[in-house]
C-alpha cells in the first residue's frame, strides 16, 4: 500500500516536473523567437530606410547600414542555431556544422562591435574637428574601414576554430565521443585574444572617445548657451529700440499736426470714399504744420485764405491729401522703416546667417552623438557580462563553475544586443523615427508615399510656411505707418470739423443780425 502511495506521489511529482519543464520550454521558445523576429524585422527595417530616404544618406549611416547587416547574421546564425540546442536539448545537426556555427557566434558578433567601435570614433572627428571631418573621413575611407572590419574578424573565428587552434586537447576527443555535444571550450590563449579583439580594446577605445566627446559637447554646449543668451538680450534691446523709435515718430507726427501747418484736404465723401476725385477745397489756418510727404519733412505756412465753398486756385506751396498722396505717405514711410532697418541691421526676410548654420550642424552632430553614446551604453550593458563569464571559466576552471541556465541568460543577454540597436533609433534619432513610420506605413497600409514626393511636399508646406510669416513681418512693418496715417486723417476730420462748426457760427450770427435789421 505504501509502494502504491509513493510510486502515485513520484508520479505527479513527475507529472508537474514535466509540466513546469514544458511550460519553461514553451516561454523560453515564444522569447527566443520574439528576440529573433524582432531583430531580424529592426534592422531590417534601417536598411529600407536608409535606401528610401536621400536625408538618412550620410557617412554615419553607412556604418549603420552595415551594423544592421552584421547584427541580422547575428538573428539568423548565431541566435537560429543556439534556440535549436535550447529546444531540442542537444545539438541536432553535424560535426562540421558545430564548428561554422561556433565560427560565425564569434564572426558576427565581433563584427558588431568593431562597427560600434568605428561609429565611436566618426562621431569623435565629427565634433572635435569638425571643419577637418570632410576630408578626414571620406567615403572611400569609410568603404576601407567597412571592408577591414568585415575581414579581420575571419582571423580569430574562422582559421582557429576549423584548425583546431580555439579548444583543448581534452575537448576535442570528448566531441569526437559525443557527436551530439557542441560546446564552446576555448584554451586560455586564444580567450586573451578572442576576448580582447572582440570586446575589451573596442570597449576601451569606445569608452575613451564617448568620454571626449561628452567634454567636448558639454564645452560647446556651454558656448551654445552663452551665446543664445547674449543673443536673445541684443535682440530684446534691438526690439524695444525698434519700438521706442517707432513711438517717437508716431508721436512726432502727432505733434507737427497739432502744431501747425496749413493743410489743404478735401471735406465731404471724397476723403473716405470710394471715388478718388477732390470736392471743393476747405482752406484750413494754423500756423505752421508740418506735413511728411515724399520722405521729406516741409513746412508751410498760409496767410489767413478766406473760406469758401468754391475750389480756389491751390498755391503751390499747400499739398492736398488725397487717395494718391495717402499711398505715396505710406510708400515713403515705409522706405523710410526699410531705410531705418538697414541702419539697425534688421530685415523684413528670414535670414539664416553661416554661423546659425553652424550651431544647427553642431546641435546636430551632439544629438547623434548622444544617440549613439546609448547605444554604446546598450552594448556595454549587454556584452560586459558575458565576456567577465567567458574569461573567468576559462582562467580559473572548474572553480568558476556557472549553472546552464545562467550561461543560456549571458549568451541571450548579448545577442539582445542587436535588436536594440533599431529600437534606440526609432526613439532618439527624428529623422529614424520619421523614416521607419513611413516605411511602415508603405508596407502595412495601402498609403505608400515616394519619399521623393513627400520631400516635395515638406518643401512646399515649408515655403508657404515661410511666405505666410514674411507676409506677417511686413504687416507689421507697416503698423506704425499705418497708426501715423490713420492719427493725421482724424486731425485732419478734427480740424475739418472746426471749421465747418465756425462757418455754421458765422452763417448763424449773420443770419441772426439780418433779422434783427429786418425787425
Amino acid at each position: 500500500m505504501e509502494t502504491e502511495l509513493g510510486s502515485g506521489l513520484s508520479e505527479d511529482a513527475e507529472a508537474a516536473v514535466d509540466w513546469f519543464l514544458t511550460l519553461t520550454l514553451v516561454v523560453k521558445t515564444f522569447l527566443m523567437g520574439l528576440i529573433i523576429a524582432a531583430s531580424i524585422f529592426g534592422n531590417l527595417l534601417v536598411i529600407i530606410s536608409v535606401a528610401r530616404f536621400r536625408k538618412l544618406r550620410i557617412i554615419t549611416n553607412y556604418f549603420v547600414v552595415s551594423l544592421a547587416m552584421a547584427d541580422i547574421l547575428v538573428a539568423l546564425v548565431a541566435m537560429g542555431f543556439n534556440a535549436s540546442v535550447i529546444i531540442f536539448g542537444q545539438w541536432i545537426f553535424s560535426y562540421a556544422m558545430c564548428d561554422i556555427w561556433n565560427s560565425f557566434d564569434v564572426y558576427c558578433c565581433t563584427v558588431s562591435i568593431l562597427h560600434l567601435c568605428c561609429i565611436s570614433v566618426d562621431r569623435y572627428y565629427a565634433i572635435s574637428q569638425p571643419l577637418m571631418y570632410p576630408m578626414k573621413i571620406t567615403r572611400k575611407k569609410v568603404a576601407v574601414m567597412l571592408a577591414n572590419i568585415w575581414t579581420w574578424p575571419a582571423l580569430i573565428s574562422f582559421f582557429p576554430i576549423f584548425l583546431g587552434w580555439y579548444t583543448t586537447d581534452e575537448h576535442q576527443l570528448y566531441r569526437e565521443k559525443n557527436p551530439h555535444s557542441c560546446r564552446f571550450v576555448v584554451n586560455k590563449v586564444y580567450a586573451l585574444i578572442s576576448s580582447s579583439i572582440s570586446f575589451w580594446i573596442p570597449c576601451t577605445i569606445m569608452l575613451y572617445t564617448y568620454y571626449r566627446i561628452y567634454e567636448m559637447a558639454s564645452r560647446q554646449e556651454k558656448m551654445l548657451l552663452k551665446n543664445a543668451d547674449a543673443a536673445l538680450l541684443f535682440r530684446q534691446q534691438n526690439q524695444r529700440r525698434s519700438a521706442e523709435m517707432e513711438q517717437h515718430q508716431i508721436h512726432h507726427i502727432q505733434q507737427q499736426n497739432q502744431d501747425g501747418a496749413s493743410i489743404t484736404t478735401a471735406v465731404g465723401a471724397a476723403i473716405n470714399g470710394p471715388n478718388s476725385g477732390i470736392l471743393p477745397a476747405i482752406q484750413v489756418t494754423k500756423p505752421d504744420v508740418l506735413l511728411e510727404v515724399n520722405g521729406k519733412a516741409q513746412q508751410q505756412q498760409q496767410n489767413g485764405t478766406p473760406i469758401s465753398s468754391s475750389p480756389p486756385p491751390p498755391p503751390p506751396e499747400n499739398k492736398r491729401i488725397s487717395a494718391g498722396d495717402r499711398s505715396a505717405l505710406l510708400d515713403s514711410a515705409s522706405d523710410a522703416n526699410r531705410y531705418q532697418c538697414r541702419d539697425e541691421t534688421c530685415s523684413n526676410t528670414p535670414t539664416i546667417s553661416k554661423d546659425s548654420k553652424h550651431l544647427q550642424k553642431i546641435r546636430r552632430e551632439h544629438k547623434a552623438a548622444r544617440t549613439l553614446g546609448i547605444i554604446m551604453g546598450a552594448f556595454v550593458l549587454c556584452w560586459l557580462p558575458f565576456f567577465i563569464w567567458y574569461l573567468s571559466v576559462t582562467l580559473c576552471g572548474d572553480m568558476c563553475y556557472c549553472p546552464d541556465i545562467v550561461v543560456e541568460v549571458l549568451f541571450w543577454i548579448g545577442y539582445f544586443n542587436s535588436t536594440l540597436n533599431p529600437l534606440i533609433y526609432a526613439y532618439f534619432n527624428k529623422d529614424f523615427r520619421e523614416a521607419f513610420r513611413n516605411t511602415l506605413v508603405c508596407v502595412f497600409c495601402t498609403r505608400c508615399q515616394d519619399p521623393r514626393e513627400q520631400q516635395r511636399d515638406q518643401l512646399a508646406a515649408l515655403g508657404f510656411h515661410q511666405q505666410q510669416q514674411q507676409h506677417g513681418k511686413n504687416n507689421l512693418g507697416r503698423l506704425s505707418v499705418a497708426s501715423a496715417e490713420n492719427q493725421t486723417s482724424r486731425t485732419i476730420r478734427h480740424s475739418s470739423g472746426d471749421t465747418i462748426a465756425g462757418i455754421e457760427r458765422i452763417d448763424h450770427k449773420r443770419l441772426s443780425g439780418v433779422a434783427v435789421q429786418n425787425l
